[in-house]
């Protein structure tokens, strides 16, 4: 990534290996690297692995923010221990080879993502409706 800081582009990763990486022991190129930040960073540069970082991550961060708070739903908290365990195993594997991999990882990001717990939806609409927004002292409905 020193080298290429933009990145070898998508699928020219064994063709970077068979050019530039010469051992006698390798007699196969393989198709990606098997660390999933890594293969990122190969592919697309380090524009494309912050990005795929803060895609992956942010929807943990938030989601942690809010469990502290005690303000997580228990589904968004189910989808993001999946989506970490989807991380965990990417440090060993690279993922996104397979497009079924991508989609599963764009359901974790999604379903991961904290919603407005019913509490909160509540808080908000009596929070509306005691708001006055003619200017005449009344409550709004």
């Amino acid at each position: 990534m020193e080298q290429r800081p933009f990145g070898l582009g998508y699928g020219n990763f064994p063709a970077y290996l068979r050019t530039n990486v010469s051992n006698p022991h390798i007699q196969t190129a393989f198709f990606h690297a098997h660390w999933l930040p890594v293969q990122v960073g190969l592919d697309a540069g380090w524009l494309g692995l912050a990005g795929f970082a803060l895609l992956a991550f942010s929807p943990l961060i938030v989601g942690l923010r809010r469990a502290l708070l005690n303000k997580i739903d228990k589904g968004s908290l189910g989808f993001a221990a999946a989506l970490a365990g989807l991380l965990a195993q990417g440090w060993y594997e690279y993922l996104l080879a397979e497009i079924s991999f991508l989609i599963i990882l764009c359901v974790m990001v999604w379903g991961a993502w904290p919603r407005e717990t019913s509490s909160e939806v509540e808080s908000s609409t009596d929070q509306e409706r005691s708001v006055d927004t003619a200017g005449l002292g009344q409550p709004t409905t």
